[in-house]
């Protein structure tokens, strides 16, 4: 469901998202207002976390299915990051989007460690960075 909802942010298909959204929390949201909230944004990627079944939330311990997504998009210029876990119930024998809670950004890890610029030069010239390989970057 996530997957595909995504999709439809992405194709600009806001009807989809409508229909998707579980009837008792959708009398406010339109396909309009999605279109409005999303005109400016390129979405480029969607990770996916852990997906679970039945799982008792909220105060009444409603069973729910939860997804963990994490989607990135190009907004102004910059690419943005928005994480959720969201929530899904069944009725009728459909799955519907019910709520979602934002999830902390990833935090971004280097594959290798910064090399400063007063650092021997990693290429083992012996040189510091900033005098050898450094010089490009500046």
């Amino acid at each position: 469901m996530v997957r595909s909802r995504f999709s439809a942010y992405c194709l600009g298909k806001f009807d989809y998202l409508v229909e998707t959204t579980h009837p008792a929390y959708r009398e406010d949201l339109t396909a309009q207002m999605l279109e409005e909230q999303t005109r400016d944004v390129h979405w480029l990627r969607l990770d996916m976390g852990p997906c679970e079944k039945d799982q008792p939330e909220g105060e009444n311990g409603e069973l729910f299915d939860t997804a963990e997504f994490y989607a990135y998009y190009e907004l102004e210029g910059s690419v943005r990051q928005i994480g959720e876990r969201s929530f899904f119930q069944r009725k009728d024998g459909k799955l519907y989007y019910v709520d979602g809670v934002a999830r902390r950004p990833k935090a971004y890890r280097r594959p290798e460690p910064k090399v400063g610029r007063n650092d021997p030069c990693p290429c083992g010239s012996g040189k510091k960075y900033k005098k050898c390989c450094g010089r490009e970057s500046a």
